[in-house]
């Protein structure tokens, strides 16, 4: 098996293996998408920007599953070279993921909000804005990283937590980064989308599962968009980019 990155090989090992119970959709999305694009020449695989990120685990009394450790290096480790440009930028800028309860959206959530507002993630002013049905919901993820910030796990945390972020009750802020994690209200209608197997964006083919229904969302400027539709079933939307 061809290596990437641990955290990349491990799911691909757990899938293609059929070690783990899986979705054929898990199988599509490697064997379409996500292989095809680690092959490419001018995407590369940042993994110490990988492992970084996912130092911070230390801060949480859990630690990330398999499929989120490998969403996170896609997510924020797998960039595109662009020749000429003051920086290369990621590769994937929407992920969509469809789960059951139990699965640990929310503390994927917290992690991945807390990453972005982060030095580690090193944009500067990259707000994140959390959307979801209703306030309660959408609340979970900023009260959960209130708590971790006000009562960490171990005492020795607490320097470099307070140092780094500003827990308040409708948002978490970044210091260094001059950067909100922040309850957002949706304020556009309701509508339905159909499942598109693929789609092509900007010459990148995506394979892409959409759940019945979500909410528009707009960022001005730089920043990243979680969305959460809470039913039976959820629907996680993550949004990211390089900021301005």
């Amino acid at each position: 098996m061809t290596i990437y990155e641990p955290n990349i090989d491990e799911w691909i090992y757990l899938i293609k293996g059929n070690h783990i119970e899986h979705c054929r959709e898990q199988e599509l999305a490697l064997e379409n998408n996500i292989i095809p694009v680690l092959e490419r020449p001018d995407v590369y695989v940042d993994a110490e920007r990988i492992r970084k990120g996912l130092s911070l685990q230390k801060y949480f009394d859990f630690n990330l599953l398999a499929w989120e450790r490998y969403q996170f290096a896609i997510m924020f480790g797998l960039f595109l070279r662009v020749p000429g440009a003051p920086y290369d930028d990621i590769y994937f800028h929407v992920t969509r993921d469809i789960m059951g309860r139990g699965s640990g959206k929310n503390g994927f959530i917290d992690f991945c909000a807390l990453y972005m507002i982060s030095p580690l993630h090193g944009v500067k002013g990259y707000n994140v804005d959390l959307i979801a049905n209703g306030e309660d919901q959408a609340g979970t993820s900023i009260k959960d990283l209130y708590n971790l910030i006000k009562y960490p796990v171990k005492d020795a945390y607490s320097k470099s937590l307070n140092a780094n972020f500003k827990a308040m009750v409708e948002s978490i802020t970044g210091k260094k980064m001059k950067a909100e994690f922040r309850l957002n209200h949706p304020v556009f209608p309701f509508h339905i989308i159909l499942p598109v197997p693929e789609i092509e964006i900007a010459g990148k083919v995506q394979s892409e599962l959409l759940c019945d229904a979500h909410f528009d969302a707009q960022v001005n400027g730089g920043g990243g968009v979680i969305q959460k539709i809470g039913l039976d079933t959820y629907f996680l939307r993550l949004r990211v980019g390089r900021g301005e």
